[in-house]
C-alpha cells in the first residue's frame, strides 16, 4: 500500500515541477521583453520629409533639402524651404536637431497606445515645453514614418 502512494506522490511532484518550471519560463520570457525590446521610436534615426500647417490655409512650410519636386505640384510647396532636420529617440528623451538654422529642440515621450504585437505605435512628446502626439505607420520595416503633431504643425519624418 505503501508502494502505491509514493508513486502518485511522485507523479504529483513531477506534474508540479512541471507547471512551476512553465510558469517560471514565462516569467522569465515576459522579464526579457520589459529589458531588451526599446520602443519603435527609438529604433531609428529620424529625418524631416516634409511640414505643414494644421489649419487653413493647410500649406507645406519645410521639406526635405534633398526632395525632388519633378513630379509634384508647385502650388503646395510655393512657401516650403529646404531644411534638414533629424529626430532621435532614446531613453524617453527626444532631441531634435535643426542643421539648417544650427538649433536643437530637446523633449520627452512616453508610450500613450500599443500597436500589433504589443509594440508601442503612439507616443505623447513634449518638445521645449508644447505638447503633441507622435504615431509611427505600419507599413514594412524599412518604410516606416514618425507623424508628429505639434504646435499647430504636422511634421513627417521618415528613416535617414
Amino acid at each position: 500500500m505503501k508502494e502505491r502512494y509514493n508513486s502518485k506522490t511522485k507523479q504529483f511532484s513531477n506534474k508540479k515541477a512541471i507547471t512551476l518550471t512553465s510558469i517560471f519560463v514565462i516569467l522569465l520570457c515576459i522579464f526579457l521583453y520589459a529589458i531588451f525590446v526599446k520602443p519603435k521610436i527609438e529604433l531609428y534615426t529620424w529625418e524631416l520629409s516634409s511640414a505643414q500647417q494644421v489649419g487653413p490655409p493647410f500649406i507645406t512650410i519645410a521639406h526635405n533639402k534633398d526632395y525632388d519636386f519633378s513630379d509634384e505640384n508647385d502650388t503646395l510647396f510655393k512657401f516650403s524651404k529646404p531644411i534638414e532636420l533629424t529626430c532621435v529617440a532614446k531613453n524617453r528623451k527626444l532631441t531634435i536637431a535643426d542643421k539648417t538654422n544650427n538649433k536643437v529642440y530637446n523633449g520627452t515621450y512616453k508610450v500613450k497606445s500599443w500597436g500589433r504585437r504589443h509594440t508601442p505605435q503612439s507616443y505623447e512628446i513634449v518638445i521645449d515645453g508644447k505638447i503633441g502626439t507622435a504615431n509611427i505607420s505600419n507599413n514594412s520595416l524599412f518604410n516606416r514614418t514618425l507623424f508628429m503633431s505639434i504646435d499647430g504643425y504636422y511634421l513627417n519624418f521618415v528613416i535617414k
